[in-house]
């Protein structure tokens, strides 16, 4: 039986930076990506005949591949912990630690 990855019963742990990471990528995805994305479906729309359009199809295609990665990326940032590398002793390897 495969496993679905889901993250809403587990915790992510993420260090600030890759909290930082996280949260840079879902503005951009959510800011800039889907303005693109709705501009490629409006131009793909205007050639007309949905039946046989292979713009739009590929536009709807990367919208919801990227509203599938929005999603992912707000469940991760719900269920993170974010683990400060700054307060374990020193020579005390941890998540976030450079070895």
């Amino acid at each position: 039986m495969a496993e679905k990855n889901d993250t809403s019963s587990q915790n992510i742990v993420l260090t600030p930076e890759g909290k930082r990471k996280l949260e840079e990528e879902l503005n951009d995805l959510k800011v800039v990506q889907r303005a693109k994305v709705a501009a490629d479906i409006k131009t793909a729309l205007s050639f007309g005949d949905l039946s046989e359009n292979a713009e739009y199809d590929e536009a709807k295609n990367t919208q919801a591949r990227l509203e599938g990665r929005v999603r992912m990326i707000e469940e991760m940032l719900r269920s993170a912990v974010v683990v400060d590398d700054t307060a374990r002793p020193k020579g005390v390897v941890g998540v976030g630690s450079a070895v």
